[in-house]
């Protein structure tokens, strides 16, 4: 049941990176949001990442936090807003 097959051609990295976003892409469709309304995504780990990536393409405003400075740096550098933790914010 939990077992899916990797097409011919498909890389183990790829096919395992396809997993995680659809994981973040089931997120997606759970909460919907609106264009606009705010997101926060607590920890960018590669399914942290991927949901503040594709909740940003749907029009939300994300805020992505992580301890991380180079997560945070990167998430920057896509694009992304961040912070450290929740009371930065203030």
């Amino acid at each position: 049941r939990n077992l899916s097959l990797i097409p011919a051609g498909v890389d183990l990295r790829s096919a395992s990176s396809a997993k995680l976003a659809a994981i973040a892409y089931h997120g997606l469709t759970l909460s919907r949001p609106a264009p606009h309304e705010k997101v926060t995504v607590i920890g960018l780990g590669p399914i942290g990442f991927l949901s503040a990536l594709l909740h940003r393409l749907s029009g939300a405003d994300v805020l992505s936090l992580d301890l991380s400075p180079a997560r945070r740096a990167l998430a920057a550098k896509l694009g992304l807003a961040t912070a450290d933790s929740p009371e930065s914010l203030h």
